[in-house]
């Protein structure tokens, strides 16, 4: 009676922790955070390209895998889409890009020039263009557009319009259509009406229906009852699926299969698997020939044994997973990923024949409820099983399928709660097990038995790590009391007498312990690096730290695992991987700055094909150490719990690893990853001109983009296309010219171009996936900056050219100007000659004169001697004033100026006359030659002059600018002068001469009280 009891409760606690089993599908979620235009998602396709095309409720977006292209309404541009709420995508067999929307509007989006164009859809009250609607295509290419409960249209493309017209489908007679699907291995057309089931057979060109069952259709005849059906899908294996919602029943499944002629699901209720509100809307069969449903809160999976939907998506106990939400879209792609569009959450990706990890949850022993702890250890059986420990939890037992047996272990309780660190398995078979507060289990698998100890000497202490060494001993690493040896045959059958405390190692927490292929213990600790001990005589052999030169220490003094990889390399966890060469005695570092995705390693395995699998707090890492190349894994590769314990790892017998992480383990197969499948070729998925964006899919079409000189910063978006490894695959690329060797992308960034000098370009990318395999094709583009015009060679001859006739000009001018300047010279010169040998001629003949005079008449020879002498002091001051004008330093019109003042001081002091001068600001800034300045000096001097000599006792003087003009202003009272003298004075030749000159010109006016005399000076 016991034992029954026994059976029962075990039968009963197997049938519970089968339960925990159920295989979920692990889903990565891209919301409006990753760039979706809207977290509400209507609809999704994949073009022949491989673009994902999403449809929002705020506009339409193109999606390669890491960047997303948005289109909008711009009500000034017609060719845009008229309306951002887009209802449902659909690709037909031409490639052509249909969008439905929410205003009810449809048409065709060029997916190359990203041009709408609208179709025209022709009902009998526009009111139905809003109704629920869905198009659907036969196998000729027929494109029909349904609404739900009101009317059916087909497309004619020569009048690009949908219309009931163009119908080529007869229907019953007043029936309304709810559902239609083709079936192109049969050539049927399966409608859902109003008022039942239809079936059009284009082969015997026959309308089936209730009452009308002329090709006698078992499945009409099998649901003549059934009205409204709607969803109808049929799948490979010819079974025919819908949905009815009858009055105060609910949403019903049926299916019906057509090669057996039965029905499979006569009316299947989803209450018991979905005990929320839901409604089922929509049927797909996978790749895989899984067959799902979806709908509001349903994403639901057909177990074929229990003929149920099972509810595979909307878990809350689970991260990850599709929430309680509405469905309207689940599209495969060519990869099989499933993306399941909602109208909350965004979009939900996974793939269910991908998922390459299995995890398993377990339950708590004693109290039947989900396990929560930590899985530690594991160790295989002989039989093949395998044991593994949890936390708090319990020891449980698998099969190699994962399936719970008996524990089975006499010693120990089928309900337990054992949490057992570390296992291992000596060589007379018995299994040794460390548990919590030093205690030790050792189990016989040939007795089927087990005994507990608790040796005094590990102080309560918990017994993380246990192994044997060559010789049989056995040594055991402690939560804080360091490492314990247990000799046999020491103390015979008192198995706590052969234990003593290894004193070379510091009483630490020992976090792993590892014998290698030569008999030495490595002692891994939390603090104080590894110890390499002789198990002889318990000697360290070598003690490895982070102090010392680089090459001879540790990355970090913390080390979490150690494993020999070969019979020269031993590998350490610790700040990355530390590879050890003992015969060289020297370390290489592999860590987070050479792509090893973490520093911190929780447990190292090794596949048949000596690859590494590291276990991190986020995830598990393949390594190739030859390559040195790095693949990750995390929970968007279907890993339930990515947070793996330290140690808690096992490679099995058939090859499988499995590693323990919090609340379950994850099993793997590296088979299934050794596929030497070859990548996708890349595609150029953007391309940027100084941040402005181009038409990719047109730039691709030419042979060469030509850029402009100005256009030389440049950006190149690339992708796989490939939304299975889009997180598996390694960029490569480089321009040539510019690049002298491949540039490794991080992260999948864009090649960055700024400021290219003119000339030809080939740009190149490749990918490589994580065994080292390269795409087959090297995707190109070329790319031509023109030279600007400034640096073209027929530039620089011509600018040649001119600077050789700027110079020619410049010396020409030059010479023009030395030549001017010494004819200017030359005619002062020849001026003053003329001057002084005229006056000399003067004093000549009146010398003359008044020596004949001298003695008859003295008076007139005295007269003569007083002109002589004028005329001497006249050439003598225009002697003066040439040489003054001739002197470099007065090369000014303020030098002018200021000896114009002298000069009137003069007249002042020798004349007493008042004369007051006022010159403009603009005229002492005026840049004259010198001969303009002189000339015009001396008649401004002969003006003055001949106005005092004429008796003027006061006078004005202005001198200004007036246009083009240096203008001499004189204004004096005429009264006490003599105005014929004056006009005398003012004709005289040499007068005359100076102004005919200068082109200059005298002006008087002569007024009641006062005159003025006005010189003009042409400044030209």
């Amino acid at each position: 009676m016991p034992r029954i009891f026994l059976y029962i409760c075990f039968t009963l606690l197997a049938t519970h922790i089968q339960a925990q089993m159920r295989q979920h599908y692990l889903f990565s979620n891209i919301t409006a955070r990753n760039g979706l235009a809207s977290n509400h998602v209507n609809s999704v396709v994949q073009d022949e390209k491989g673009y994902l095309w999403i449809g929002t409720l705020n506009g339409l977006q193109r999606y390669d895998g890491s960047r997303f292209l948005t289109f909008h309404h711009n009500p000034a541009d017609n060719k845009t889409i008229p309306d951002n709420h887009i209802n449902f995508l659909y690709i037909d067999r031409k490639n052509n890009l249909w969008l439905n929307f929410g205003s009810g509007k449809m048409g065709k989006f060029d997916t190359r020039k990203f041009i709408f164009r609208e179709t025209k859809i022709i009902v009998e009250d526009e009111n139905i263009l809003t109704a629920e609607r869905e198009l659907k295509e036969d196998a000729e290419g027929n494109l029909f557009l349904l609404f739900h409960y009101f009317t059916l249209t087909t497309y004619k493309e020569s009048s690009n319009e949908f219309s009931a017209r163009h119908n080529l489908l007869p229907t019953p007679p007043g029936w309304k259509i709810t559902g239609m699907h083709f079936n192109a291995q049969t050539k049927k057309y399966w409608m859902g009406f109003d008022s039942g089931l239809v079936v059009y057979n284009s082969a015997t060109k026959h309308l089936n229906y209730r009452d009308h069952n002329i090709d006698k259709e078992p499945a009409i005849d099998a649901f003549t009852k059934l009205r409204g059906m709607y969803g109808l899908f049929t799948d490979s294996k010819q079974r025919l699926w819908f949905c009815t919602w009858p009055a105060k029943l609910g949403s019903l499944v049926h299916c019906f299969d057509n090669r057996q002629r039965l029905v499979l699901l006569p009316a299947l209720s989803l209450d018991a698997a979905f005990n929320y509100y839901h409604e089922p809307r929509v049927f797909h069969e996978h790749q895989n020939g899984n067959v799902w449903l979806y709908g509001t809160g349903i994403l639901g999976l057909f177990n074929e044994k229990t003929k149920t939907f099972q509810n595979s998506g909307i878990d809350l106990e689970l991260k990850n997973t599709v929430l309680n939400d509405r469905i309207d879209c689940v599209f495969e792609d060519r990869e099989h990923n499933l993306w399941v569009c909602t109208h909350n959450n965004g979009i939900y990706q996974f793939n269910p024949s991908g998922q390459l990890f299995k995890s398993f949850a377990h339950p708590n022993l004693l109290n039947n409820l989900s396990g929560n702890g930590g899985v530690l250890s594991f160790m295989e059986d002989p039989d093949k099983s395998f044991l593994y420990s949890a936390w708090g939890d319990g020891l449980f037992r698998c099969d190699t399928n994962y399936k719970y047996l008996p524990l089975k272990i006499k010693g120990l309780p089928e309900r337990n709660d054992i949490t057992a660190w570390d296992m291992c398995k000596r060589k007379d078979g018995k299994i040794w097990m460390g548990l919590q507060d030093g205690h030790l289990i050792i189990y016989d698998p040939a007795l089927k038995s087990a005994s507990q100890f608790q040796p005094p000497i590990f102080m309560n202490r918990t017994i993380r790590q246990v192994v044997e060494d060559q010789q049989g001993n056995m040594w055991l690493g402690t939560q804080s009391r360091g490492v314990f040896k247990w000799a046999p045959g020491i103390g015979g059958a008192n198995l706590e007498a052969g234990f003593s405390h290894l004193s070379s190692v510091p009483k630490t927490l020992i976090e792993k312990l590892y014998v290698d292929h030569n008999g030495a213990l490595w002692v891994c600790t939390i603090v104080d690096g590894v110890y390499k001990i002789n198990t002889s005589n318990g000697a360290v052999i070598a003690h490895y730290t982070d102090k010392g030169p680089n090459g001879k220490r540790l990355l970090n003094k913390g080390v979490g695992d150690a494993f020999q990889y070969d019979d020269t390399t031993m590998i350490f966890a610790a700040g990355g991987l530390n590879i050890l060469n003992t015969k060289t005695n020297s370390f290489q570092y592999l860590n987070i700055m050479d792509g090893l995705p973490y520093d911190i390693i929780n447990a190292i395995e090794r596949d048949e094909d000596g690859e590494l699998w590291l276990s991190f707090i986020m995830g598990l890492c393949r390594v190739n150490l030859q390559k040195k190349t790095f693949s990750y894994f995390d929970r968007s590769d279907g890993i339930a719990n990515d947070n793996f314990n330290l140690a808690a790892s096992i490679r099995l017998s058939n090859g499988k690893i499995l590693f323990g992480s919090g609340n379950d383990f994850t099993t793997l197969n590296p088979a299934d990853f050794k596929i030497k499948s070859v990548p996708p070729d890349v595609q150029i998925t953007g391309f940027t001109v100084n941040n402005r964006l181009l038409q990719t899919d047109s730039l691709l079409e030419l042979k060469k983009i030509d850029l402009e000189y100005n256009d030389n910063s440049v950006m190149i978006f690339f992708a796989s296309l490939s939304y299975l490894q889009k997180n598996k695959l390694t960029y490569f690329y480089k321009l040539e010219e510019i690049d002298k060797d491949w540039v490794k992308s991080a992260n999948n960034m864009p090649a960055d171009y700024s400021y290219l000098p003119p000339g030809n370009y080939t740009f190149y990318v490749k990918c490589q996936n994580a065994d080292g395999v390269t795409c087959k094709n090297i995707t190109r583009l070329s790319i031509a900056i023109s030279t600007p015009f400034w640096k073209a060679w027929w530039f620089y001859i011509l600018l040649s050219l001119g600077c050789i006739v700027l110079f020619y000009w410049f010396d020409r001018e030059r010479m023009q100007r030395k030549a001017a300047l010494q004819k200017m010279r030359s005619d002062i010169g020849h001026n003053l000659a003329e001057e002084v040998n005229m006056a000399l001629q003067n004093i000549n003949i009146l010398s003359e004169m008044a020596r004949i005079k001298a003695d008859k008449e003295p008076q007139k020879s005295k007269e003569y001697i007083g002109q002589i002498h004028s005329k001497s002091n006249d050439m003598i001051l225009a002697l003066e004033d040439m040489l003054w004008s001739l002197s470099p330093d007065n090369d000014s019109m303020l030098k002018t100026v200021a000896r114009m003042k002298e000069y009137i001081d003069e007249l002042k002091n020798s004349h007493g006359v008042t004369i007051e001068l006022t010159v403009d600001k603009k005229v002492a800034a005026l840049e004259l030659n010198m001969k303009l300045r002189h000339e015009a000096f001396l008649v401004f001097k002969e003006g003055i002059k001949n106005l005092v000599l004429c008796g003027t006792k006061h006078c004005e003087i202005q001198i200004g600018l007036s246009k083009n003009n240096l203008l001499f202003t004189m204004q004096f009272l005429h009264a006490s002068c003599d105005m014929q003298q004056l006009h005398q004075l003012l004709h005289r030749y040499d007068l005359e001469k100076h102004l005919q000159s200068m082109g200059a010109s005298i002006d008087v006016q002569v007024h009641k009280t006062n005159s003025i005399l006005i010189l003009h000076v042409p400044l030209n």
